[in-house]
């Protein structure tokens, strides 16, 4: 006899990118071996915030990160000023070689300097390259600088460092301008598990300037064709103020098609009615597809 089950799902298609920036190790560096334990040196040229880590790591364990002001230094221990900022529950793991995101729930402000990054897997699995002489130790795009290797890659907490080790993975970013009018869109947040039919699209932005801003044009397109723009005219506070420096916009309404991939792009322009002079942080783009409904037969 012949079963036949019927089972009723909804699948849901999405994809993401906001503005941000990004300075990888890899693939320029590889992992070859492991232990629970690599660190690296950053040199932040800008005020910067961390919203997330790359590194390599074969198992989906709990991932520490600590960092320090005025670069790495052994022992790593809290005594030697180093700072634990968060602890990554169980990170999704991409294996032996490839670097898999550590995504911070609490992004990460870095002022202008020099700081030590410790990733610690008290469980193992932490990946990494065995340093030598003929590797590149530095990387760079102007704004941040990943040093590793000899001075700056460790894999024990004792006085005396095991090894020299190349940190494999990369830093996310976004730039925090010292300039006065700077909006952006951090954001694409509806519709998000959604079936075909009207939905409402949201998008957050976000003040990254040294002014308050008290109007911006949230402007959104849907497939390459303009919509109609969002005036938003409620104050968003700056770094450290006692407002919030993010709100969420409603954009407008939006049918979805079964089967019908669209693209939807964000972005902010004209922050207090003057001229946004940084625009790498401006932009979010999502591509949204409604949930695969129905009875199927297996």
């Amino acid at each position: 006899m012949k079963k036949i089950l019927l089972i009723n799902i909804a699948l849901y298609m999405s994809g993401f990118i906001s503005a941000q920036n990004t300075v990888s190790t890899y693939p320029t560096l590889t992992a070859n071996n492991g232990s629970s334990i690599t660190t690296f040196e950053l040199v932040v040229n800008q005020a910067i915030e961390i919203s997330s880590f790359e590194a390599v790591f074969s198992s989906s364990t709990n991932k520490e990160i600590y960092y320090r002001s005025g670069g790495v230094s052994t022992p790593l221990n809290t005594t030697n000023g180093w700072v634990l900022h968060e602890t990554v529950i169980n990170p999704t793991s991409n294996g032996t070689a490839l670097p898999a995101n550590v995504p911070l729930t609490n992004s990460l402000i870095l002022q202008p300097g020099t700081y030590g990054f410790w990733i610690n897997s008290p469980s193992g699995g932490q990946r990494y390259m065995t340093y030598n002489a003929s590797l590149q130790s530095s990387f760079t795009d102007g704004t941040i600088t990943i040093n590793v290797g000899v001075g700056f890659g460790y894999g024990c907490t004792s006085t005396s460092p095991c090894g020299t080790r190349a940190f494999v993975g990369s830093v996310t970013y976004n730039p925090l301008a010292s300039v006065p009018n700077n909006a952006g869109v951090t954001s694409i947040d509806s519709p998000a598990a959604f079936c075909a039919g009207l939905e409402t699209v949201k998008a957050t932005i976000r003040n990254f300037g040294t002014n308050q801003i008290t109007s911006v044009m949230v402007n959104w397109s849907v497939n390459g064709t303009v919509q109609t723009p969002v005036s938003y005219t409620q104050t968003l506070d700056t770094l450290n103020g006692l407002g919030s420096q993010s709100a969420q916009v409603t954009l407008g309404t939006l049918t979805f098609q079964s089967g019908v991939t669209d693209t939807i792009v964000v972005w902010t322009s004209m922050p207090n009615n003057q001229v946004d002079t940084v625009t790498s942080n401006d932009t979010a783009i999502a591509w949204l597809q409604p949930a695969l409904e129905g009875n199927f037969t297996i």
